[in-house]
């Protein structure tokens, strides 16, 4: 007996053209990607909005993941014509992946929807690279900020602690096929240094570039400060890209004890701050039990509003973004989360239409969900020319149970932190297009 297809109800559920679908998902009888794709179908993402009674409302973003080999460290902007840039850190000609010299960081700019990219990639100069658009200087220009090795012979960490690396800057005026000379950072100067392990984007207003850093407390806050709190201190300071120089630093009071910081301009004109911080009633086996504080100024950093302290640990690495209607989105990475009283991982984003006064933190986006979520590293949240956000994120997997013995695993994860791991580190960048619901 022959199959009864159903033309009318087959004609409804399944609207995919065959061949074409064919010609797109698998090329081989292994089922394999083509080799030269960069990434993923974009498919359907659920997305959660909390809130503070009743059941949480559900919607679909779109989501897909890059095909590069062990993607990391990435950064995000977009050009003032609404092309997206995205510049990440790839082991795309070895496999040595304790040795960061050898590393490529690749360059992509992308189709306005934010759902596609161009190919192949470009380079940059550094690794652990922060793609900056200044509209001031150009339509096409675009200066990168990264690790910088001094000496090329040496192995290379993401750390300017490192004496061989030091931060550095350089300028395209072409979206990233050139570059110009190398701009080192400058220190601070008494033996400070800066500490900066995440690829945020600066305050830009014209040629005028503020970032958020952090340096140890000077002097070391054991001494001074209860146990438990950070040892670090933020700051804020400013870059003249058009002329190369930099302002005094300004910094924040000591005994916040913050580091990492993410800095915006609100619509009324206040500074506006968010701050990795560890509140010193919690336990820290790792630096996933931070939690975040935000704070704002109305004197350009001369002083600044009582920091306002959200959850009690697992929150790390807020990212603030300002929308050009005023709101502000900080996205952040929920280490240790919790949905429904179960603990989750996962990226979260929060909305403050009050100038970073307040924050809807029962009304919260859940963007994102991952095992592992102790290496979720970097959201990053900015606004496509249609209005939607696009949200980048980086997570590394770990297998970590096996039988293996010391001898034998390989060095490259001894220096990663865990020497009897199975494989550690397998990198992951992440894209999640989503909409405001209001």
């Amino acid at each position: 007996m022959p199959v009864n297809y159903d033309e009318e109800l087959n004609g409804r559920l399944q609207t995919l053209d065959a061949r074409a679908t064919s010609d797109f998902v698998h090329r081989d009888e292994l089922k394999l990607h083509p080799d030269k794709r960069l990434v993923t179908e974009v498919y359907p993402h659920p997305i959660r909005k909390n809130t503070f009674a009743g059941k949480p409302h559900y919607f679909e973003g779109l989501t897909y993941r890059f095909l590069a080999n062990k993607p990391e460290m990435h950064g995000v902007d977009v050009l003032d014509d609404g092309t997206p840039v995205i510049t990440m850190t790839s082991s795309m000609r070895h496999r040595d992946f304790a040795d960061r010299s050898r590393f490529d960081s690749l360059l992509f700019t992308g189709d306005r929807s934010g759902e596609a990219w161009d190919q192949p990639a470009r380079r940059t100069p550094f690794v652990y690279c922060t793609p900056m658009v200044v509209p001031a200087l150009g339509p096409d220009t675009i200066i990168a900020r990264g690790v910088y090795q001094l000496e090329k012979d040496k192995p290379l960490t993401y750390s300017p602690e490192d004496s061989e690396c030091v931060f550095a800057y350089c300028r395209s005026d072409d979206r990233g096929a050139t570059w110009g000379d190398i701009i080192p950072q400058p220190d601070l100067g008494h033996d400070r240094s800066i500490e900066a392990d995440l690829c945020h984007q600066p305050l830009i207003e014209g040629t005028k570039l503020t970032f958020g850093f952090a340096t140890k407390q000077q002097p070391p806050h054991e001494d001074d400060y209860p146990s438990g709190r950070l040892g670090s201190q933020s700051l804020l300071r400013t870059w003249h890209a058009d002329t190369n120089t930099w302002d005094e630093p300004v910094f924040l009071p000591a005994d916040w004890c913050t580091s990492e910081c993410s800095v915006v301009r609100a619509k009324n004109g206040d500074l506006v701050v968010a701050l990795r911080h560890k509140d010193p009633r919690s336990p820290s086996p790792n630096d996933g039990w931070r939690n975040i504080v935000t704070s704002y100024s109305s004197d350009e950093g001369a002083t600044w509003a009582e920091p306002q302290a959200f959850f009690l640990f697992g929150r790390v690495h807020a990212n603030i973004t300002a929308l050009p209607d005023g709101r502000l989105i900080m996205t952040h990475a929920a280490r240790i989360g919790e949905l429904d009283k179960r603990i989750y991982g996962g990226v979260e984003a929060v909305v403050s239409d009050d100038n970073g006064r307040t924050w809807d933190w029962d009304g919260r986006y859940i963007l994102f969900r991952c095992p592992q979520a102790n290496k979720l590293f970097n959201p990053r949240t900015v606004r496509l020319q249609d209005g939607r956000m696009m949200t980048a994120i980086c997570n590394y997997t770990n297998y970590t149970w096996s039988d293996l013995n010391e001898e034998d695993v390989d060095e490259w994860m001894s220096w990663r932190g865990l020497p009897f791991a199975n494989y550690l580190g397998l990198g992951n960048v992440h894209v999640v297009i989503w909409d405001l619901q209001d």
